[in-house]
């Protein structure tokens, strides 16, 4: 029971596997957002500016989601090369 909590600060996985998992995540989540945004909104009875406002919120967040993808992806990088000073 003295071990608990040295072995809760023990790390399960590395920064840069972190880095890649998350990445991965995220352009997922924008695929699956951007597919099933534009389904549900299809099938709604909207006037015109509706559905232009609601298809560019859901691009919006699936754009997001994107740029989070990205920004993991070249933190991944930035770790595997060894630069930690960003």
């Amino acid at each position: 029971m003295r071990n608990l909590p040295q072995l809760m600060r023990r790390p399960v996985t590395t920064e840069r596997l972190d880095a890649s998992i998350g990445s991965k995540m995220a352009y997922g989540a924008g695929a699956v957002v951007s597919g099933v945004g534009m389904l549900k909104i299809a099938g709604l009875e909207l006037t015109e500016h509706q559905l232009m406002f609601g298809l560019l919120l859901v691009t919006g967040v699936a754009l997001q989601l994107v740029v989070l993808g990205m920004a993991l992806e070249v933190r991944g990088q930035l770790l595997a090369t060894g630069d930690r000073s960003r």
